[in-house]
């Protein structure tokens, strides 16, 4: 056995700093120290807070200035001088036989192991607290739970030659040998070389830091074949179902749950070490953020799980999948925040008041920002476009690539991205491309004007039946007239519906209908016209009289 520092926290284990680094660790024992310090100021035994008086000011005639001496002193080691804080005056025949610095030492273990004294909360009045239901004289440091029911931990005053001191009261020290059998270090105090209980570092022992660096990797490794025996079970079980979600659950689920079980078995195991209350506490807290931390952790996976499986099968929902995942996410690590936080002991009430009212104040100053993530919200719900359409809006054509919280964006046929504010695309008129039942095929054939009208007869009927007969082409809608004289051409209008949403497919046919109708068009003795000017020259017949008579005039002479 060895002393015991019940002052210090611990630092991680091994393999919680391989998984979470120093952030884990500063959340934990920033956590678990505000809890523990509310957990002790709030024990019913404990006095009324009164003025803190620095240490060296108090000594063995007030309570707090003798549980802390004693205290220290068991931190350094010195078990003799913690010895004359016990009551020895008239020991029972159970410790009449034991080395006054023994009990010291085994009372040291056990308070490090179940109980936390808050030395600040111990009464500084040399009466001690006399607010309590304890006899004058009597103070109680808390108890102890143990299999035959709580024991109390008192110090009581008591008269030292000429003054009156605080010391452990006989009451609690005849207790000493049953609550160290019970909470003791076991075995281990027993077998193990005193240097392995002398050194210390952080209140921890150097045989418990040894346990808990063989314990971290042999949690992990554990918690690693327990995965791997589990999910063969699962596989097998997954692949008699029909449906795929099984499967992805099993496979997106591992590294979830090695992490929890890791956790569960790290906390178990370093129940055999027998560690101090608040090392203890620090696992307890280190054990809820790693299970906090799967738990997110598997959300977030079986979001993309489900938002894949969505977008696969083109439901409706589909659209809803890229801000709807990074929704779930951000909403998954929130709940995870808010419970990690609520693990260690902060009003999450307060907090969320407090976030309630910053957020409507930062909702005033940033309008434009919440205009954008509610028109995102329209576009979503209201579906004008989807990711993957092709739409067009103001002067800009392309494929919607991702509907985000603020923006939106579009990948244009110039292989440049337009990112437009939701705000403004949910307020401008959009044309969906992509939902086309059918594409126009249109264009104007302008021949030339030596073109005869029986020639231009029989050629808006064979392009009629050329177009109609193409394939895709909605036979109903194929329209060929002759509908104006141009400037320099004979114009024939054309328009036909094709059954495609494809523009690719669309060009081919086009194609192929254009090069069969320039062949129609040069069979038929006719050609296409391009623009021209014909220039008519002559002179005008003469028919003024008097100018033929002047000609007759002139004849004559």
């Amino acid at each position: 056995m060895a002393d015991v520092d019940s002052q210090a926290f611990p630092a991680t284990p091994l393999f919680q700093q391989t998984l979470m680094g120093l952030l884990g660790f500063g959340l934990v024992m920033l956590g678990h120290s505000v809890r523990l310090e509310a957990q002790a100021q709030d024990t019913p035994t404990a006095a009324a807070p009164t003025p803190i008086i620095e240490a060296p000011a108090l000594g063995r005639d007030v309570p707090r200035g003798a549980v802390r001496a004693f205290l220290e002193a068991c931190e350094q080691g010195d078990f003799d001088d913690a010895a004359t804080y016990l009551n020895l005056r008239r020991p029972p025949k159970t410790i009449a036989k034991t080395a006054p610095r023994l009990l010291a030492r085994d009372l040291s273990a056990v308070l490090d192991r179940k109980l936390w004294i808050n030395v600040d909360a111990v009464s500084d009045a040399p009466e001690g607290n006399e607010r309590d239901d304890l006899p004058r004289g009597v103070d109680s440091l808390g108890s102890v739970a143990t299999a035959a029911g709580p024991v109390a931990i008192l110090i009581e005053r008591v008269r030292d030659r000429d003054q009156l001191v605080w010391v452990i009261a006989a009451a609690t020290v005849a207790q000493i040998p049953q609550l160290y059998a019970e909470f003791g270090y076991g075995p281990f105090g027993h077998l193990l070389p005193p240097v392995f209980f002398d050194v210390r570092f952080l209140g921890v022992q150097l045989w418990q830091w040894l346990g808990l660096l063989v314990l971290g990797p042999a949690a992990w490794a554990l918690s690693r074949l327990i995965t791997v025996l589990l999910g063969r079970v699962a596989k097998a079980l997954a692949r008699r179902t029909r449906t795929p979600f099984d499967d992805a659950f099993v496979r997106n689920s591992a590294g979830p749950f090695r992490l929890a079980v890791a956790a569960l078995l790290f906390e178990l195991g370093s129940a055999g070490l027998a560690l101090g209350v608040r090392t203890q506490a620090v696992i307890d807290g280190g054990r809820q953020l790693l299970l906090v931390i799967a738990c997110a952790w598997l959300v977030v996976r079986l979001t993309d799980v489900f938002g894949g499986m969505i977008v696969e099968r083109r439901h409706q929902a589909a659209a809803f999948m890229p801000l709807g995942r990074r929704t779930l996410k951000a909403v998954a690590i929130a709940l995870a925040v808010i419970a990690t936080l609520r693990s260690f002991g902060f009003d999450v009430s307060s907090l969320l008041a407090g976030l309630g009212i910053g957020g409507l104040a930062v909702a005033l100053a940033s309008q434009k920002t919440v205009e954008h993530l509610f028109g995102g919200v329209t576009l979503i719900t209201d579906q004008p476009v989807r990711v993957g359409d092709t739409c067009k809006f103001g002067n800009t054509t392309g494929v919607v690539e991702d509907i985000g919280l603020r923006s939106t964006r579009i990948r244009t046929p110039e292989r440049t991205v337009v990112s437009v504010p939701n705000g403004e695309l949910s307020t401008m008129q959009i044309e969906n491309l992509s939902r086309r039942d059918r594409m126009r095929l249109h264009t104007v054939l302008t021949l030339r004007y030596e073109t005869t009208a029986d020639q231009l007869r029989h050629l808006i009927i064979e392009i009629r039946k050329l177009v109609a007969a193409a394939p895709k082409v909605d036979e109903p809608s194929v329209n060929v007239r002759f509908i104006a004289f141009g400037v320099y051409s004979l114009d024939v209008e054309l328009v036909a519906y094709v059954k495609t949403t494809n523009a690719d497919e669309l060009a081919i046919i086009r194609e192929d209908l254009f090069l069969q109708i320039m062949d129609l068009v040069e069979t038929a003795g006719s050609g296409f016209a391009f623009p021209s000017q014909t220039i008519y020259s002559g002179t005008d017949a003469e028919t003024d009289d008097s100018k033929r008579r002047e000609r007759s005039s002139d004849r004559g002479l």
